[in-house]
């Protein structure tokens, strides 16, 4: 990438985004796992709004992180 630097900083540049592009498809898998958990492993019968207050918290604040970083 810039192959004039000196110190050796191509790779720290290389690997941050390596990790950042990591850090993204983790996090998108992740949420997206939970959200098609919530609305299909549901038990016959469960509506989304009989669902506890601790899984509509975590699946709101999931649905919001997944609109907010488009990947």
């Amino acid at each position: 990438i810039m192959s004039g630097t000196p110190g050796g900083q191509d790779w720290g540049i290389i690997l941050m985004l390596v990790s950042l592009i990591l850090f993204i498809i983790g996090f998108t898998m992740g949420g997206l796992n939970y959200v098609v958990t919530v609305l299909q492993a549901r038990t016959r019968g469960m509506t989304l709004m009989r669902l506890p207050l601790t899984v509509w918290g975590i699946f709101t604040a999931t649905v919001m992180a997944l609109l907010a970083f488009p990947a």
